[in-house]
Parts: structure tokens; sequence; C-alpha cells
């Protein structure tokens, strides 16, 4: 819906306000570099395979819906919007979701698939699909849900491939099936 952009800040105090949480899974920490080096997303597949199936079994249990996002070199898993009155009621029982799978789960182990530091810069700006990878040569894409196909996102994702055929765009969008964006 259309408004007046001197409306802005009164629609904002007025109206609900809700949540698009994320949760970055992140490739393995490179143990051989002194920086914050990772290992490459396409050698831990089965991994992000694994680590998926876990986090899908606890949100059926929550009855929650998400979208699977390739990063460029992970995957978030982005849940349905949240725009109830209890706002920090769902914000506090996300992190503590967040906290028990890090703990109980071992995705708190940076030299494995990880769900990544909440305080890393780079989650404040969580990319949307298309968008370029800082240091890779790969594109954000929307994924369906399931197994991870290795051989495809690794072609579907190349700059290359994609600058060369742009109908690699609508297979993207095709096979994702995202019904819902939040």
């Amino acid at each position: 819906e259309w408004h007046d952009e001197t409306l802005t800040l009164e629609l904002a105090r007025t109206r609900d306000i809700g949540m698009n949480a994320v949760i970055e899974l992140d490739s393995p920490d490179d143990p051989n570099s002194e920086k914050a080096k990772r290992l490459s997303f396409f050698d831990n597949i089965n991994e992000f395979n694994d680590v998926i199936y876990q986090i899908d079994k606890k949100l059926n249990e929550f009855e929650t819906d998400y979208n699977l996002m390739f990063s460029g070199n992970g995957i978030y898993i982005i849940f349905e919007g949240y725009y109830e009155e209890n706002l920090e009621d769902y914000k506090e029982n996300f992190i503590n979701l967040l906290n028990q799978m890090q703990q109980n789960e071992g995705l708190g182990n940076k030299l494995k698939v990880h769900i990544d530091n909440s305080k890393a810069p780079w989650n404040d700006y969580f990319k949307i699909p298309f968008t370029f990878h800082e240091s890779r040569p790969r594109i954000s894409i929307p994924l369906p849900k399931g197994e991870l196909n290795k051989e495809w996102i690794n072609r579907v994702t190349n700059v290359d491939n994609v600058m060369k055929d742009y109908n690699i765009i609508d297979e993207i969008i095709h096979k994702a099936q995202w019904r819902k964006i939040w």
C-alpha cells in the first residue's frame, strides 16, 4: 500500500512491528588459517544436509515455516515473519532456540558446519537472492527445501555461468518454489 512519505514516522509508531528471523549456517572454519577463513561449502555439503535436516525436525515441533537460501558459502534459513503483540517473547524464544541448538545439537563448533556468531558484523546485513558474495565468484540464490544438490548449486551460482546464460535465473526461481516470501 502506498503512503505519503510525510506519514512514514507516524505509520511506524502506529503499526505492528515484526521480525523475520534468520539462522545463518556457515561453513567450517579453516583450522590452518590465521584469519577467519572458511572451508568450501561444496566440500561440506553432506554436513550441511545433516544440519538442515536437524533444524527442520526442530522447526516442525514449532510448526514454523521457512525458506532456504544459499548465501555464497553457507545457508540461510529464513523464518516466516512474526508480527504479533508479544514480539519480545518471540525474540527471546528464538535466541533460546539458537543457544539450545548450538549447545545440545553441536551447532556451535566452528570447525564444523555451525550457526554463525550473532555478533559478527555481516549478520546485520543479510543478503537477498541474486546478490554477489563478497569474496567468492558466487551469487546468493533461493533454494528448494530438502537435500541440497551440490552439482546444481555449483553450476547455477557460478557468476560466469549466469553471465553466459540468463535463463539460469528462471531455472533457479522455478526449482526453489518459494511459495511465500516474508
